[in-house]
């Protein structure tokens, strides 16, 4: 985790707001599931903020429900952004 977090802010980066909500559960589809809220700025400025929701899996770790991602982004790269995700939400390593 500590790669990952020296070069998702090797140039400046941070995140701002890391928001994970406590579990909920979908009747319709029976799963637990958090909604979850980041909002990043990047070394030169820019901007984005992150809604998704992310299904339970081996706590603390989710998966990213990949169809519920929105994006509001203000020039940062896409791949700042999906450091991030990737960063704070799943268990890769």
């Amino acid at each position: 985790m500590t790669a990952k977090w020296d070069a998702f802010t090797a140039d400046g980066s941070e995140i701002v707001t890391a928001f994970i909500s406590v579990p909920l559960y979908d009747e319709e589809k029976d799963e637990f599931y958090s909604k979850c809220l980041l909002r990043l700025r990047s070394g030169d400025g820019s901007e984005a903020v992150i809604e998704l929701r992310a299904l339970l899996g081996s706590i603390p770790f989710y998966k990213v429900d990949e169809s519920t991602i929105e994006i509001i982004n203000n020039g940062m790269s896409e791949e700042k952004i999906r450091q991030a995700i990737d960063m704070v939400m799943t268990d890769k390593k």
